[in-house]
This record gives C-alpha cells, structure tokens and sequence, in this order.
C-alpha cells in the first residue's frame, strides 16, 4: 500500500522528504550555532535604535550571545547615544534594557507621544536597582555596616575597578598612621576577615 503510494504520488513523496530533511537541518543548525550562547532579553527604546556589542549589531527582542564581557554602543537620530559595559554569565540573568533620551525637538515630540514607554522604563530600572542592590549585599555583605566612622578612623567602600562586573569592592581606609591598625581590627570586630579583601588606605599603600 505504501509502495503504490509513493509510486503514484512520487512527487510529493519527494517533497514531505525534502521538508523533513530541511527542518532536521535547520533545527541542528540552530542548536549547534546557539549551543555555547545565552538567551538575552534586549529592551530599546526606541524600538529602531541601534544596538552594537562588541561591534555587531543586535535587535530588540531576544539576542543569543556568548558568555563574556561586552561592549554595548547604543545610537539613534535625534538621542543622546549610550555606551555600557555589560557581562553575560552562564546562565544568563541580565536584561538589556536601554531608554534612550532625545536632544532634537522631533525626538523631544516622539519621547512625549510615547511618555508611557518611558515610565514603564523607569519602573523596571526601580525594580532592577532593588534587585542588584540585594544581590550586591549578599555577594558583600560587609557593606550592610559600611560606612563606619568615628573620631579615630572612617572605614568605607567602593567598586573594584579590576571587575568589570561591578560585584566586587575595595575596602578603604581613611587614617591616621597611627590608627591605621585599629581600623583592621574593627573590620575584624565586625566578623569580617580583613586579609579577604583589597584594602586601600588614604595615601598608604594596602599591606594586603
């Protein structure tokens, strides 16, 4: 029965193999060129602007990039362009979300006709600041109790510039020679092992 089938309709027999070959292809085309890649979600605003990471171009929607730090250059006509450092991870939790601000008139018109996007933007900017900001204590949770000052000593912190990710910090110090050390033995007090961190004392070089 499937012989006089194919017999009698040999031509479409041909073409459902032709299709099925043609979609397992594709599927594995995808699979194999996505397979180290990370699925990004990319929000612009406008829709149209131009996205470059690492120099290639993306669109809005969903971006599939490879773990790694990358460059963002983000341009229209009429707005104020915007260069960022971004670092997708394994898996991958970061949203590319980019509102770009006008500095001609039309784009000054376009940003009133669409006040709402930009509203919508900022309420998720409020939401993922909270988010980081969480994230960020619990990666360093020393800075729950920074800063710390007295009449002695200040013990504060800021970004570690060697990490591109933003999660890590340097421990700063500002002292008097003499007081240098009860500066470290209050980090010690605070349940923190001084030696775990970059310590950077106002024109003193770290002994750490």
């Amino acid at each position: 029965m499937i012989r006089d089938f194919i017999k009698n309709n040999t031509l479409a027999f041909i073409a459902i193999v032709l299709l099925v070959a043609g979609f397992v292809g594709f599927s594995a085309f995808i699979i194999s060129t996505r397979s180290d890649k990370q699925p990004v979600t990319v929000n612009l605003l406008p829709s149209d602007t131009k996205l470059l990471a690492n120099d290639e171009q993306i669109q809005n929607g969903t971006a599939y990039l490879e773990p790694g730090t990358y460059a963002l250059k983000a341009s229209r006509g009429g707005f104020k362009s915007v260069e960022k450092t971004v670092v997708i991870s394994n898996p991958n939790t970061l949203v590319i979300d980019m509102a770009l601000e006008p500095v001609s008139d039309s784009a000054i018109q376009w940003k009133k006709d669409n006040e709402q996007l930009y509203l919508d933007y900022e309420g998720r900017a409020g939401v993922r600041a909270s988010q980081e900001g969480e994230s960020f204590t619990k990666l360093n949770p020393i800075t729950a109790k920074l800063p710390f000052e007295n009449l002695l000593y200040t013990i504060g912190y800021r970004a570690d510039p060697s990490d591109s990710t933003g999660n890590s910090i340097i421990i700063t110090v500002d002292a008097f020679s003499g007081y240098r050390n009860a500066a470290i033995n209050k980090i010690s007090s605070l349940g923190y092992d001084p030696t775990n961190y970059k310590i950077e004392f106002k024109n003193y070089e770290s002994p750490f």
